[in-house]
């Protein structure tokens, strides 16, 4: 079983932020998280990584975790792959 959760950022579509998230991540400057969870056998050791992803990186990152090692037209990059923090970048539109 693999559980992937992702944030977002609320203001973009122009919604209202609630009292009780005030103060929390909720615009579209501010980074959110991501959490992994799956057996270390498929995603290593607990670990917090600290380089740019965003949501293009799910598709490879997904396909990497299923076996698939083919080429793919993804613009992502696997989140576990060995690529260094600087040869990263976050996608953004």
């Amino acid at each position: 079983v693999v559980l992937i959760v992702v944030g977002d950022h609320s203001d973009v579509a122009g919604d209202t932020i609630p009292p009780a998230l005030r103060g929390m991540p909720h615009d579209a400057v501010a980074w959110t998280s991501a959490l992994v969870v799956a057996p270390p056998s498929l995603v290593g050791p607990p670990r917090v990584e600290t380089f740019p992803s965003g949501h293009a990186d799910l598709m490879p990152t997904l396909l990497h975790l299923m076996g698939d090692s083919g080429p793919t037209i993804a613009m992502g990059t696997d989140l576990f792959a060995d690529v260094p923090a600087s040869s990263r970048s976050a996608l953004s539109n």
